[in-house]
């Protein structure tokens, strides 16, 4: 766990971020093109078109050239989808599903018959958390902001269904980290704590595999 881009890497590497101690924030500087096995890179080899839709500048930590080292094809941040203007860290979750789903689409109408791995961040929930006027908020602002989430996923899941039709197809999502307001309430981020305190887990979630919806 850790930083956003720190979850992202332990998750695609198998890496975890703990081995690189202080450094770990900088992970994808310092492993830029030393990184060999991967889940990009080892789908890569089995003939998938493997993309990132990046919610954010591509620049930010370095994550274009360090995602494209471990074997992604494409890269695409807020200039290459249009974004120019909009505030980045409130991105609806709808929104950058629907970015998913016109690649999806696209490979459909193509006839691309490569399998497709699409790699993409939700930004809505992330920090930082408050409200004006309020100190403790924080848990208040991340409610209100998490109401739509459920049915942003609901409805990117039905239309998935509808486009793929019998064509198998999975997806993943999971939560990278706790919001920082309760590492504060907790006095302090999560250093030096075991791996199974409950404090500090995560959900993931698998609604759907190649052989049907769970």
């Amino acid at each position: 766990g850790g930083g956003t881009w720190l979850s992202a890497f332990t998750f695609l590497t198998g890496i975890s971020g703990r081995a690189l101690g202080d450094m770990a924030f900088y992970a994808p500087v310092l492993l830029e093109r030393k990184v060999h096995d991967s889940i990009p890179g080892l789908l890569k080899k089995l003939g998938y078109r493997t993309v990132v839709i990046f919610p954010v500048e591509r620049n930010f930590v370095n994550e274009e050239n360090f995602d494209r080292s471990l074997g992604f094809d494409e890269f695409y941040d807020p200039n290459d989808l249009g974004w120019h203007s909009k505030n980045l860290w409130k991105t609806p979750d709808r929104e950058l599903l629907q970015e998913v789903i016109k690649r999806v689409r696209s490979r459909n109408q193509s006839h691309d018959p490569r399998p497709l791995f699409i790699w993409t961040y939700t930004m809505i929930n992330d920090g930082p958390h408050g409200m004006p006027g309020c100190t403790h908020c924080g848990f208040q602002d991340y409610w209100m902001r998490f109401q739509d989430t459920p049915g942003d996923m609901d409805a990117f899941l039905t239309e998935m269904d509808r486009i793929e039709g019998s064509r198998p197809y999975s997806v993943v999502h999971f939560g990278d980290h706790l919001p920082a307001f309760l590492e504060e309430e907790q006095n302090g981020p999560a250093v030096g704590v075991e791996r199974n305190d409950s404090r500090y887990l995560t959900y993931y979630s698998i609604p759907r595999t190649a052989k049907g919806r769970v």
